[in-house]
């Protein structure tokens, strides 16, 4: 497994566009003329210069975005023309009155917008293509899925009394960067029905909530699964979108002034796990050996009086407790999440990067009818076009140029897999007992 929004982060830069000299043409941000390869995207194909991208791109300017003003401040993301060129406003908060957009300062061009915009779908391609093409998810495979935490829920008799605590689970990965956990449905137990209480996701990088879902219940001491919001509660070792720091815990967690009535605690013993030798046991043995193998799980507890509100109070004044669960229960699963390890390898992608690119591009330039200029005056007919993209039976266009790239990246990374842990089980997949 690989995040598409990470590696378009971690790849930005990687080729760049080299700036016009032109000054009627859009300028282009300056997080797109850098190339920390050396490679720039007119070295693979002189079609990919700047001066053509800006005339078969968009007209933005004809696009009804106004007149900018020296007398208005413009919200963040605001879009206005400035001398026939379009712009759009990039300081938070709001752009500087009289700031014009031209200095480039609090504002960039829309075209600079529509080429990330490009770039990072040619990411999304190449990677899309690697693993349906040249099977590269075959590699990386789900160690497990949908795993328990344990079996069986709790004693209806065994409340936790409820006195104003934070209380959850704290999970750690105990392998760095190729792991990812999932935390697909999180098992509930109270004694009252829950018209509404948040669920929260933190890490020890930040104090305020990395996500949160609100919970209900219908029954009361009934244990109910619920399903996690997609995405939101994938627990990375380093996750750059987010800003999570590389290590550090992860703690899910609620607020029992936010509930009704009292958790039903399950009797499990978190630190020391099932007993292996007992016979009544031993599934949940098995499981904990399956679970524990990668990640630890520890419950825990902050006091009133050291809550920060909604945010992650000071760690240092948690207090664990092994065998209290606070009503809860996960379903997880742990993938290999090779991401952090292909841009580490950033040399093997800039040239299918730059192949992907110039296809799309000359895709683009072939096929969308809101190009504004006729090929001829980009020195190349339709025919001519489509020729540099598919070649023929006896000259090689980017299309099968791309191809071998894939496929000789797809082999290189394929190695990656040596960083996998070993011996890892079988797929495996446990329903709710």
């Amino acid at each position: 497994m690989y995040s598409i929004s990470l590696l378009q982060t971690g790849l930005t830069g990687l080729i760049g566009f080299r700036d016009t000299k032109a000054t009627d043409i859009d300028a282009i941000d300056s997080s797109l003329t850098s190339s920390t390869s050396g490679s720039y995207f007119d070295d693979i194909h002189p079609l990919m210069h700047t001066d053509t991208l800006t005339k078969v791109g968009p007209n933005f300017a004809a696009e009804n975005y106004g007149t900018w003003s020296n007398l208005v401040s413009y919200p963040l993301g605001t879009r206005k023309n400035y001398k026939n060129i379009a712009y759009q406003c990039t300081k938070i908060g709001g752009s500087t009155i009289g700031t014009l957009p031209s200095a480039l300062t609090e504002w960039k061009t829309v075209f600079s917008v529509w080429l990330s915009e490009k770039y990072n779908a040619s990411v999304s391609n190449l990677f899309n293509r690697l693993a349906v093409e040249k099977k590269l998810n075959l590699s990386t495979k789900s160690l497990f899925e949908d795993v328990q935490l344990f079996t069986g829920a709790g004693r209806l008799e065994d409340t936790i009394t409820n006195s104003g605590k934070m209380v959850g689970l704290r999970i750690d990965l105990k392998k760095i960067n190729n792991i990812k956990a999932v935390l697909n449905y999180i098992g509930i137990q109270f004694s009252a029905i829950q018209a509404g209480f948040n669920i929260y996701l933190y890490h020890s990088s930040r104090k305020e909530p990395v996500a949160s879902m609100a919970i209900t219940t219908t029954t009361a001491y009934k244990f109910e699964w619920k399903l996690l919001t997609s995405g939101s509660f994938d627990l990375n070792f380093v996750d750059f979108i987010n800003n999570i720091d590389s290590g550090g815990h992860w703690y899910i967690a609620y607020f029992e002034d936010d509930i009704t009535g009292n958790a039903i605690n399950k009797s499990y013993d978190f630190e020391e796990g099932p007993c292996s030798g007992c016979s009544n046991t031993k599934d949940e043995y098995r499981i904990y050996n399956l679970w524990n193998k990668y990640v630890d799980v520890m419950p825990f507890y902050f006091l009133p009086a050291d809550l920060d509100g909604t945010n992650l109070p000071d760690t240092e004044k948690i207090y664990l407790t092994p065998t209290t669960n606070y009503g809860l229960n996960l379903s997880l699963s742990v993938v290999p999440d090779v991401t952090a390890l292909i841009l580490q390898q950033k040399n093997l992608i800039t040239y299918p990067l730059g192949l992907q690119f110039t296809y799309d591009m000359l895709s683009w330039i072939l096929y969308n009818p809101t190009m504004r200029i006729n090929p001829e005056e980009i020195n190349a007919n339709q025919q001519t076009i489509l020729y540099e993209r598919d070649g023929d039976a006896n000259t090689e266009g980017i299309k099968q140029r791309l191809g071998k790239a894939i496929s000789a990246l797809a082999e290189d990374l394929s190695k990656i897999s040596a960083a996998l842990p070993e011996n890892r089980p079988s797929r495996m997949r446990y329903g709710a007992i």
